[in-house]
């Protein structure tokens, strides 16, 4: 009787191990292309709106960075023989997925920097690369995001997404349409109750009491700001001191 106590005590005891130990069995049996990120912990495709652009970062310890002609050994790689062979590996996988292209620096600029000075941060922005593969199927980019993952000497991959501006009543993910809100031309509600952050600290920036300083309203300041989808309409707007573009 007491071995049979026994017996039961042990099996819910571990139980839950086994049904876990169960679940990644069968994870791992029926993964696919779509389920790539739930295998490896890696991103899975995030846009249905891509460039067509593939956006690469090399893993740190394959001993490669971007230069200014392409992809090419860092001087302090650990092992300057492997890593030649991850540069000429990856090379040719992006040849094979996008035949003409290559591999290109995705910051030009910190390249250069990371040439006068190898230990700096722009060390690290010389990883990122990107290609153009000349593709607008989600499906078929996935595919080639999945191969480069797989590969050690590639730390991350994904498909470029199409750039947009800021847009009233547009949605990126399906290239947005032409109707756009109409506003009343009516005062917005005042939300400043709500907004505890305009208090003294500790729980607020102190706002409200810089209020009587000059200057505090912001006024006789031009700011500069690089977007769209400014509503001029809005009352606590004045009108532009120009507007470039739309």
């Amino acid at each position: 009787m007491n071995m049979k106590i026994a017996s039961h005590a042990i099996f819910r005891r571990f139980l839950p191990i086994f049904l876990l130990f169960s679940l990644f069995l069968s994870l791992s049996a029926n993964a696919t292309d779509s389920d790539f990120a739930v295998v490896t912990g890696k991103p899975r495709w995030q846009t249905p709106v891509p460039s067509g652009r593939i956006v690469v970062h090399l893993a740190p310890a394959a001993g490669l960075r971007m230069g200014t002609n392409g992809l090419q050994v860092r001087q302090n790689a650990k092992s300057a023989g492997e890593a030649a062979l991850n540069s000429r590996r990856i090379g040719d996988l992006v040849a094979q997925m996008a035949p003409g292209a290559q591999l290109e620096a995705r910051m030009p600029s910190a390249v250069r920097e990371a040439d006068k000075a190898q230990n700096s941060v722009y060390a690290h922005l010389a990883l990122y690369a990107q290609f153009d593969t000349g593709l607008k199927d989600p499906a078929a980019l996935a595919k080639l995001v999945s191969r480069l993952q797989s590969d050690p000497a590639v730390d991350l991959a994904w498909a470029e997404p199409v750039a947009t501006p800021a847009m009233l009543d547009f949605d990126a993910m399906d290239n947005g349409g032409d109707d756009f809100p109409v506003f009343a031309d009516t005062a917005s509600a005042s939300f400043e109750h709500l907004q505890g952050y305009l208090g003294d600290a500790p729980d607020g920036i102190g706002a409200l009491s810089m209020r009587s300083q000059p200057g505090a309203l912001g006024l006789d300041v031009t700011v500069i700001d690089v977007e769209g989808g400014w509503l001029w309409a809005h009352e606590d707007l004045p009108s532009p001191v120009a507007q470039i573009g739309d």
